[in-house]
């Protein structure tokens, strides 16, 4: 059974109750968007409103010139001045000026600590700008002030869920279906807690439940086939995975959805493709946004944030147009000028883009983000002294968690391109600690660790990296490799022919499971998975070169065929020439008879490894042109 709905309330209601303890704890300790130490900023905030359309313009000077007078009333109350600067916040928040809207809201707050709105749209805030455990501070306030209110619940539990308290998350969620047993959004909460805790029916459960209350919410059907895909049941599996979207699950936020009730022209798009934004309704946040550039093409707000979106979306080559047409709007923004630099290199225009990021550093100094990634862009241009330097530049300036994750992902990328894979793992290994989630990190330490030898571990990180993408081929097939490196090739086997399910057009997969299946002897099967993956892919060189080893050197006589071997071999050496598949050739022209032709190619072999100092090699090599010269093949024969 799902937890939740069986369940009483007293748990849930016990962990609300520590939860207001810790999140109260928390503020103390000083989480991002928590007042500062000393006398707060009693100015009514004037952003710089130079880019905004005249109409824009006019609104929010006259209401802020309003809420100024009415604070230097002496006959205005407490709760008259704390809606008119609440009043003045939901309109900065509504046109994107959110540390405006910040500072209106927080004094608002202080204003009238018994009014849930002002806290509410604090965390709505900070949950929209990516910081949960902010979020999750005024939330747990604004719960305070009315603890059954649902929008409420629902985003403090999505804030414990990306701060990784799951046990909280789940209690929250509960009570949001004692609430409203028709919570779509809390049965998706739920499935991604029992995903969470290792818990695959539960999951299942939920997302299909969440996906009766709402079938438009495609989102949901990648985390289902993943559930399923768990517990083994690999055709509902593939089945979701084909019906899966990203339409996500939506509930009503009547504070949300008021916040553009005020908004004007460019504006008002602006503000519902924030909320659209806010909700995960990407599709309709971009034409939101096209709609407020539309309006107002003068727009920078309008413009950065479809640029971003889009780019976020990908597509760089839209998103670069965008932000071109923002840095120009405002030549001084390094924001711009990074993100234009981040969109030109991903659009493949990676010269152009390092310049841009290379002026944004320029601008702003001092900022850890520009630096970061232009050592990444110094990287990626062949520049690895210049990125050390801009990536430990940027470890001693102010970076959030994942941009620091991002600085150790670099350094490890740097000592893995010099070889120095101990240190590099060390690097990959403080980035993992700081994002846990951060792929590329487990990737490449997973790839170090199997360069070190120390192979369990490595196939360990491709397992966690599974875990959070179990449709991942490629990380199938890394894993694979380790366990054949590890002699485990029954369970290299079932890995190999999981990639090659999920990825048909894998050639290192197809190959791959054949080379396991022969490991076990099993090399009929191996055959027919080679024949069958040069009818998929008849244009493939490795599975040519693969079939062709095996028609020559098949230990069972009857599965051996050398003139066909002969045709696959020359094939593939053409398609890319190199020592493995010359030895194949040979070893081909042995099984057809033609042991002279044979015998040449492998002296060549022999001489060149000799050569090159590879003395094994090349004992190995001899041995088998002995067998040459003697009119011998190279495989032993049983019946």
């Amino acid at each position: 059974m799902p937890r939740g709905r069986g369940r009483n309330g007293a748990r849930a209601a016990a962990l609300l109750a520590g939860l207001a303890v810790s999140l109260l704890a928390g503020a103390a300790a000083g989480c991002r968007g928590a007042p500062l130490e000393g006398e707060p900023d009693r100015s009514v905030p004037r952003p710089d409103l130079v880019r905004a359309e005249a109409a824009v313009r006019l609104q929010l000077d006259k209401e802020a010139e309003r809420v100024e007078r009415l604070l230097a009333d002496a006959a205005a109350g407490a709760a008259e001045r704390a809606e008119a600067l609440g009043g003045l916040g939901r309109l900065y928040h509504a046109y994107d000026y959110l540390e405006a809207a910040e500072r209106c809201y927080a004094w608002a707050a202080e204003l009238a600590p018994g009014d849930f709105r002002w806290p509410y749209y604090l965390g709505f805030l900070y949950q929209v700008r990516g910081e949960p455990e902010a979020a999750s501070e005024r939330l747990g306030r604004a719960l305070e002030l009315r603890p059954a209110d649902l929008p409420a619940l629902l985003r403090l539990a999505r804030a414990r869920l990306d701060l990784g308290v799951f046990d909280e998350a789940g209690a929250l969620f509960e009570r949001v279906l004692e609430l409203d047993p028709g919570s779509a959004a809390a049965h998706e909460g739920l499935g991604r807690v029992a995903a969470e805790a290792g818990r695959p029916a539960d999951a299942a459960e939920h997302y299909e439940r969440a996906l009766g209350l709402q079938p438009s919410a495609s989102i949901l059907r990648h985390p289902l086939a993943r559930a399923y895909r768990e517990l083994g049941d690999e055709t509902r599996a593939a089945s979701e995975l084909a019906a899966a979207g990203t339409t996500p699950v939506s509930f009503a936020d009547p504070l949300a959805a008021a916040l553009d009730e005020a908004a004007v022209g460019a504006g008002l798009r602006l503000a519902r493709g924030g909320a659209a934004l806010a909700e995960g309704r990407g599709e309709i946040a971009i034409e939101e946004y096209r709609r407020a550039v539309a309006a107002d093409p003068d727009s920078f707000t309008a413009r950065m944030n479809l640029g971003l979106l889009l780019a976020r979306s990908g597509e760089p080559g839209s998103a670069v147009e965008q932000l071109e047409a923002a840095a120009a709007l405002e030549p001084g923004s390094a924001r711009a000028r990074l993100a234009l630099g981040e969109a030109l290199t991903a659009a493949g225009r990676p010269e152009e883009g390092l310049a841009r990021i290379r002026e944004a550093a320029e601008i702003e100094p001092d900022s850890g983000r520009a630096r970061l990634r232009l050592g990444e862009a110094l990287q990626l241009a062949g520049d690895p002294v210049g990125a050390l330097a801009e990536l430990r530049s940027a470890a001693a300036l102010e970076l959030s968690d994942g941009e620091r994750a991002e600085v150790e992902l670099g350094l490890g990328n740097l000592m893995a391109a010099r070889r120095d894979d101990a240190r590099a793992a060390s690097h990959y290994r403080r980035a993992l600690e700081l994002a846990p989630r951060l792929a590329g990190a487990r990737h490449n330490l997973a790839g170090v660790l199997s360069r070190l030898g120390r192979h369990e571990e490595s196939a360990a990180e491709y397992r966690r990296l599974l875990e959070d993408d179990p449709e991942s081929a490629g990380v199938r097939a890394f894993l694979a490799e380790e366990l054949l490196r590890l002699g485990r090739a029954d369970e290299a086997a079932t890995e190999f022919g999981r990639a090659a399910a999920a990825e048909p057009g894998s050639e290192r997969a197809r190959a791959g499971e054949a080379a396991a299946l022969g490991l076990l002897g099993r090399h009929a099967e191996a055959r027919e998975r080679l024949e069958r993956g040069l009818e998929a892919l008849p244009e493939s060189a490795a599975l040519r070169h693969a079939l062709a080893r095996l028609l020559a050197a098949c230990p069972e006589r009857a599965l051996r065929d050398g003139g066909r071997a002969v045709e696959l071999a020359f094939a593939a050496f053409e398609a890319g020439k190199g020592p493995q598949r010359a030895e194949t050739v040979a070893m081909a022209l042995a099984e057809a008879g033609r042991f002279e032709e044979a015998a040449r190619w492998q002296r060549s072999l022999v001489e060149a490894a000799e050569a090159a100092g590879e003395t094994a090699a090349a004992v190995r090599l001899r041995r088998d042109l002995t067998l040459y010269e003697r009119g011998e093949p190279c495989c032993a024969t049983t019946p």
